[in-house]
């Protein structure tokens, strides 16, 4: 980090967050482990997504490096689906499982954009688990992902410029 940069640890009501502030950029990176993006409840029901988000935002305060809204907002824990999805014995294996996975992240990614609406929204894929096998389709997966992130940042882009090519910008 250049010089300036600080580090700080925050953690309350179960959430934990690494991060750092560079002032001379203006810029903060914060990390909250989620352990999962669709396989357990807090990340799943929609009706918990506003405390969740809260609890974020009272996580950062207490970080001392966040002043403003995120920029971005990056979610991810695939691995952490797979070995969920692992002990519980229920990986998605059909084409309707993938479906549900994909509302459960478009619905955190609507919840995200309401909570923080001139934020971007993105997924991170991966291939293969890093620390162990949990069997699963990454593929699969990361094909979901990479369709929710394409579609949604497409569709604001288009929104962002007034539209692209002949398509009309979405409406808000």
């Amino acid at each position: 980090l250049p010089a300036g940069g600080q580090h700080a640890f925050a953690g309350g009501s179960g959430l934990a967050m690494d991060g750092c502030a560079v002032p001379l950029l203006n810029l903060t990176v914060v990390e909250t482990h989620s352990a999962g993006m669709a396989s357990l409840r807090p990340s799943n029901d929609a009706a918990l997504q506003p405390a969740r988000l809260r609890g974020w935002e009272l996580a950062l305060a207490a970080m001392r490096l966040h002043h403003r809204p995120p920029d971005f907002v990056t979610l991810s824990g695939e691995e952490w689906d797979f070995k969920n999805w692992a002990r519980a014995g229920r990986q998605p294996n059909s084409s309707l499982a993938w479906r549900e996975v994909g509302e459960v992240i478009r619905m955190q990614v609507e919840a995200i954009r309401s909570h923080w609406p001139r934020a971007v929204v993105m997924v991170r894929t991966m291939y293969g688990a890093t620390y162990g096998g949990f069997g699963g389709d990454y593929g699969a997966y990361n094909a979901l992902l990479r369709e929710v992130s394409t579609r949604r940042l497409s569709r604001r882009a288009a929104r962002a410029a007034g539209g692209v090519a002949g398509q009309q910008p979405e409406a808000p």
